[in-house]
């Protein structure tokens, strides 16, 4: 068995175990830990955005224009998920309940944020409606013992259904030019090539 440092991709089998914790146990505990996870998702989403708009999008370039879109899309990303966290804390901690109801005041919180943010009550509303169900959604979910983001490190592992009908070689087979006779034995001595294996030196 080989033996070295543990190694894994960058974020492998992470994205699961983590949006779960935001859900798991009670909703008025861990809120520190728990606003920490939900930045490190929304920060990612936020330099995903910021990328493909100023490389791709946006013709502005420079130091400024590049911060000014951090900061754009950093309100209603890092903003919204803190304000999730935070109102499913407090209506957890005034309800004195565990349940998937604390989630919904969480979606109104991050829609809250995102319409003040757009200065759009329709995006507000929206906002507050997807996100207010997907955290019931996944609440439920977690309460039930079912995992919507399951990990599946076998499939990672040993590949698909189709992967033995791949060739992952980087080259393919080399023909060999073994002796398997004395005659052919022979005819290279008396030759002094290959030719009758298609190749002379």
């Amino acid at each position: 068995m080989p033996t070295g440092p543990i190694t894994r991709r960058a974020y492998e089998n992470r994205f699961g175990p983590e949006l779960n914790y935001l859900f798991q146990g009670k909703d008025d505990e861990n809120l520190v830990n728990k606003c920490l996870v939900m930045t490190k998702h929304t920060g990612l989403l936020t330099g995903f955005f910021t990328l493909i708009d100023v490389v791709g999008v946006n013709e502005h370039k420079g130091i400024t224009h590049a911060l000014q879109t951090v900061i754009r899309y950093s309100r209603p990303l890092i903003g919204g998920g803190l304000a999730y966290m935070s109102l499913t804390n407090v209506a957890a901690s005034l309800r004195n309940k565990n349940d998937s109801t604390n989630h919904m005041w969480g979606g109104i919180g991050w829609g809250l944020v995102a319409g003040a943010h757009t200065r759009n009550l329709q995006t507000g509303v929206n906002t507050a409606i997807v996100m207010g169900l997907f955290g019931m959604a996944y609440k439920e979910y977690v309460l039930k013992g079912l995992d919507l983001i399951p990990d599946l490190p076998r499939a990672k592992m040993n590949g698909f259904s189709l992967t033995h009908k791949m060739d992952f070689t980087l080259f393919p087979e080399r023909p060999s030019y073994w002796v398997r006779t004395q005659e052919e034995a022979d005819e290279i001595v008396r030759t002094g090539s290959r030719k009758m294996y298609g190749r002379t030196y």
